[in-house]
């Protein structure tokens, strides 16, 4: 009996924290093309695409996923293309972890765009260091260093080539483990 509770407690676990495989538009739908070009960056990173499910809550499933948080070695996965929506706005999460200890770090940046019918974008990722200097009690001034989370996301004109997207940095209202609610675009 208690083997049986276990399993079906992880059955049920994994269930609602599963997320379906991202479908591409039908070619009869108005669509857009997606190229992700991740950076070449050390840790895990990954590109998402947010949708409403029946309840309007958002689900994310990966795009396009590479690197190791355990490997401090940079790697770029190939680029991939996929085919969006362009019916209206649409959410890409990008999200970075680090290293699985007390010094990990982690960033994800949601995004809103609205893209049009058969134009051809590119997302990609870039990090850049900012640095500070402050007093310290020890040793007088002391220069410290944090690397930031950069994401791009440009549209690929024939006469023009790349050029800025105008997009929309948002934030999701996440759920906490057990407590009933679903994510969504924060209002605010």
């Amino acid at each position: 009996m208690k083997n049986l509770c276990i399993v079906t407690t992880t059955l049920l676990l994994s269930a609602c924290g599963s997320v379906a495989p991202y479908k591409e538009p039908p070619p009869d739908q108005a669509s857009a093309t997606l190229t992700i070009a991740l950076g070449n960056e050390y840790g895990q990173s990954s590109v998402s695409y947010g949708r409403a499910d029946e309840d309007g809550c958002l689900e994310f499933p990966t795009l396009l996923a590479g690197g190791s948080v355990r490997s401090y070695k940079q790697a770029a996965p190939a680029p991939k293309d996929v085919r969006i929506p362009a019916d209206g706005p649409q959410i890409l999460r990008y999200y970075r972890e680090i290293g699985r200890n007390a010094s990990a770090q982690a960033c994800t940046i949601n995004l809103r765009f609205e893209p049009k019918k058969d134009a051809h974008y590119v997302v990609t990722s870039d990090k850049r260091y900012e640095t500070s200097k402050s007093q310290s009690w020890w040793s007088g001034e002391q220069t410290t260093s944090k690397e930031v989370c950069m994401v791009y996301l440009l549209e690929l004109d024939d006469k023009e080539g790349l050029k800025p997207v105008p997009i929309k940095q948002i934030g999701v209202n996440p759920t906490r483990f057990g407590v009933p609610g679903c994510p969504k675009v924060a209002t605010k």
